[in-house]
């Protein structure tokens, strides 16, 4: 299959036009709600057969947060973050779904010992002696996708996407006059001469007399409490505060003698803290929330 890719790049036009119309059909199936395509109850996107639920958003939202925390540090601001996650997630979604209908479509598929390689390669699944820990899979696999069968579902599309993704690249061409084109470009330089003045500091001889400055406040009261009713929402900030946790995994099924174990560790956790120890530290050693325990159980400013 893929030396017939190889023969010419009209097929790379074809993939791209394939992948546009699969995007088409999903986007009349979401918005206008036309045929089986159309998403019911928690479904959130659904193409053909595929359906991707509000825990898929919200879990792919998580993520997505936790690489933004780590990036911004202490810039990183929820609140103001919320929308564009939101939009992050579900185009993330979407791609997911779309790429993955387009690999099956052109024959690409995933095997079990692929699966089997990825998963037991992951370093959130090894043991301290280097082995492949089933158990720390599990626990994964049931919080953050609700059981095996979904998370092989959902890395499956992802290996996919990942493999239609490597083959478009793979095919990309590029000629002798695209290369000269953007060499031109990086290299071209424009001087632009220009005065800017800040009127948010007076000049150095300018001097503002606290009479003058008053009786300009009185004369325009009301424009000057419209403008700070209009700006009210800029002006003021509600209370703030940051949050960290430890999170201990209790898997839906498991016995009371397993709850008990959990309850065991979790205390143990909480009584390190309350002796002294740094709560971000033993988040990070004892934590099994794999997006917050690294950043020392930090959930974000609320």
């Amino acid at each position: 299959m893929l030396d017939s890719f190889r023969k010419g790049q009209r097929w790379l036009t074809l993939i791209f036009v394939s992948v546009i119309g699969l995007v088409f059909v999903f986007f009349l199936g979401v918005g206008g709600g036309f045929g089986p395509s159309a998403p019911t109850g928690t479904t959130v996107v659904q193409l053909d057969d595929t359906k991707l639920t509000t825990r898929d958003l919200a879990r792919v939202r998580a993520g997505t947060e936790a690489r933004l925390r780590q990036q911004l540090g202490e810039a990183y601001d929820q609140l103001a973050a919320g929308r564009f996650l939101d939009s992050q997630a579900l185009a993330a979604l979407v791609n997911t779904a779309v790429l993955a209908a387009a690999a099956q479509e052109m024959g690409l598929h995933v095997t079990r010992d692929e699966l089997r390689r990825v998963v037991q390669a992951s370093p959130a699944f090894i043991d301290a002696d280097g082995r492949f820990d089933p158990e720390a899979f599990d626990r994964f696999a049931a919080y953050e996708y609700g059981s095996q069968r979904a998370f092989i579902q959902n890395f499956t599309r992802e290996l996919l996407g990942q493999k239609l993704v490597e083959l478009l690249v793979g095919q990309t061409a590029i000629s002798d006059a695209e290369i000269d084109l953007q060499t031109r470009y990086d290299l071209e330089e424009v001087r632009i001469g220009y005065v800017a003045l800040d009127t948010r500091i007076l000049p150095e001889d300018e001097v503002l007399d606290e009479a003058e400055i008053l009786a300009w406040a009185d004369a325009h009261d009301e424009e000057l409490r419209a403008l700070f009713e209009a700006r009210a929402p800029d002006l003021s900030e509600p209370e703030r505060v940051r949050a960290r946790h430890i999170l201990i995994l209790v898997p839906p099924d498991a016995t009371p003698e397993g709850e008990a174990e959990a309850r065991a560790r979790a205390e143990a956790a909480r009584l390190r803290v309350i002796g002294g120890e740094d709560f971000a530290s033993v988040a990070r050693e004892v934590s099994e929330d794999l997006t917050t325990a690294p950043n020392g159980g930090d959930l974000g400013l609320f």
